[in-house]
């Protein structure tokens, strides 16, 4: 059950993240149910979300990811079941 707990915050922690990249990716702050594509999310902003995302996170986040997920919510346990770390400073408490 520790081991759930965990996962939840980092996936909060991470979603804290994400919302943060894609509001400065896209000009706009989604929820985190939004689908980025109807915030304007296209290729370009696809990879820029990833360089953001990767500034704050220790793992990989592939436009591939971001596209094929562009849910923030559901990117985030995305994310989170690959264990990532975050690193910078946009953390969720």
């Amino acid at each position: 059950m520790t081991e759930q707990n965990d996962t939840a915050v980092t996936a909060d922690r991470i979603l804290a993240v994400i919302l943060s990249a894609a509001t400065r990716a896209l000009g706009s702050s989604p929820s985190p149910t939004d689908n980025l594509y109807d915030l304007g999310l296209d290729s370009l902003s696809a990879l820029e979300l990833c360089a953001l995302v990767e500034d704050e996170i220790t793992d990989d986040c592939t436009p591939d990811d971001v596209m094929g997920t562009p849910i923030p919510v559901d990117l985030a346990a995305l994310l989170a079941d690959r264990g990532v770390e975050i690193i910078g400073s946009t953390q969720a408490e």
